[in-house]
């Protein structure tokens, strides 16, 4: 029996089949190619979407770059949660998940115009930190380039991103509030006080105020996730606010002057060791029970104000101008003794002075005189 006729027979008709249909598909031959010209527009023009030929972890990661370039915080972040809130603001370790502060995760605190490029899967890990898989992007803004680092969690419910975020305590801030591209905010210190994120991409800090104004140096930094304290760059005092600050100043110590006390509160100049004391030491003599007392700035001191925020030890409160005292000044006191006495003496002026700046510019000084008992007036003869 002969069976390879029939197979041939088989095969000739299938080839038969396919000359007829592209005969029948020839009249159409320019109508094809169009379309497939279109398909490649369309493609090209993001109207029709292909399938990503990477790894899961690269994809997500890539899923989360591209939605920050956009500027969508919310989507940046239900990327990174994977489904479950709030998770990517927390450290992975299972035993002490650190939570984060989520202030400045919002589109006000971010920018659209870096890149990223070059993602690449690392090796898994696994261990008590990390029981993730790393995915490295490398972030651009111009000629600034920085590897950064973003490690994929997975668990039942999918996939997630373990801190896909800078970290910063604002450690050796400058100004407060914080002004980070257009979003604002008053930073809080302290043991028990939460880091804060910030998305990785470029920032912008300090932008011009009233008050301040950017180190044009550094104002503008690049960020990479995962990376813990990473510090803003510093903001000058602007210079005609620093001649408001120096007016104000006059007007301050001439305020303190006004005081009847021999300890005037808050003033950088003081003849007595503590508020409550009611005598005066000098170099010579003590006396107590003094009354009639006046002071008089004999010189001011040389103050340098700086964008440096530092605790106010008399209110507890951060203030982010520091006066720094380059040369003392004088005050004068005069008094009576009880006896009738008279008491005439030369004190410093300096120690620590803090200065803020309210909505409405005015200018608010405190100070604590480190003039007493370890630094004495001296007698006038």
């Amino acid at each position: 029996m002969n069976t390879e006729e029939p197979r041939l027979e088989i095969v000739k008709t299938r080839t038969e089949r396919v000359r007829d249909a592209v005969a029948r598909l020839r009249p159409y031959r320019g109508r094809i190619k169009l379309g497939l010209v279109a398909v490649v527009v369309l493609i090209i023009a993001g109207f029709i979407a292909i399938p990503k030929l990477f790894p899961k972890e690269v994809g997500l990661v890539d899923d989360y770059l591209s939605v920050l370039q956009d500027g969508d915080a919310q989507a940046a972040i239900d990327i990174a949660d994977g489904g479950k809130a709030e998770r990517s603001f927390k450290t992975f370790n299972r035993d002490n998940p650190i939570a984060y502060d989520p202030s400045f995760l919002t589109s006000d605190a971010l920018r659209t115009d870096w890149e990223y490029h070059s993602l690449e899967l690392g090796a898994p890990e696994r261990g008590p930190q990390c029981d993730c898989t790393p995915v490295y992007a490398t972030l651009a803004d111009g000629d600034t380039e920085v590897l950064s680092r973003f490690d994929v969690g997975t668990d039942e419910d999918g996939q997630w991103l373990i801190q896909p975020y800078a970290q910063t305590d604002f450690s050796g801030l400058d100004t407060n509030p914080v002004t980070i591209d257009k979003a604002t905010h008053a930073i809080e210190f302290g043991n028990e006080v939460e880091p804060y994120l910030v998305f990785p991409g470029t920032h912008v800090f300090a932008e011009a105020s009233e008050v301040y104004e950017p180190n044009e140096e550094d104002s503008r930094v690049l960020w990479t996730a995962g990376g813990s304290n990473f510090s803003p760059p510093g903001a000058d005092l602007r210079k005609d606010m620093r001649t408001k600050l120096r007016d104000a100043f006059t007007e301050y110590l001439d305020e303190c002057a006004e005081s009847s006390d021999v300890f005037p509160q808050h003033c950088p100049f003081r003849a007595a060791s503590h508020a409550d004391d009611d005598y005066v030491s000098t170099a010579q003599n003590a006396y107590v029970g003094l009354k009639d007392v006046q002071w008089r700035i004999e010189s001011e001191p040389t103050v340098h104000f700086i964008a440096d925020t530092q605790i106010n030890w008399v209110t507890g409160e951060y203030d982010p101008i520091n006066g720094v005292v380059e040369e003392p000044g004088e005050a004068v006191i005069t008094a009576k003794t009880a006896e009738g006495e008279s008491v005439d003496a030369t004190c410093a002026i300096s120690g620590q002075i803090w200065a803020r700046v309210d909505a409405d510019t005015q200018i608010k000084f405190t100070a604590e005189s480190d003039t007493g008992s370890s630094t004495q007036c001296r007698e006038n003869t």
